[in-house]
């Protein structure tokens, strides 16, 4: 498929992105820890509380929407990243 959604997760979770074409949505995790495995197109985590996401690259751009003391890592780069009522991003 084009995109991976990772919804509801309170734990560790590893995502191995096949394609860059392919886009990831991360929604309502709590306290989960993800992790995205190569370059991905883009990257939406939207009203999740306590997550950490930690990815690769991102092509196109980043986005945390809705979010309470989200911490978000790049290891390599990412273009643009859009923080929207969010409340204590790292």
């Amino acid at each position: 498929g084009k995109r991976w959604f990772c919804e509801y997760q309170t734990d560790t979770v590893e995502i191995e992105i096949t394609a860059k074409s392919q886009e990831v949505y991360i929604y309502g995790c709590n306290g989960a820890t993800v992790v995205l495995k190569n370059k991905c197109n883009a990257l939406q985590v939207d009203k999740c509380t306590k997550t950490n996401v930690l990815f690769d690259a991102v092509i196109s751009g980043a986005s945390l929407v809705d979010c309470k003391r989200c911490l978000v890592q790049v290891k390599q780069h990412c273009k643009s990243f859009v923080i929207d009522k969010t409340d204590g991003a790292t």
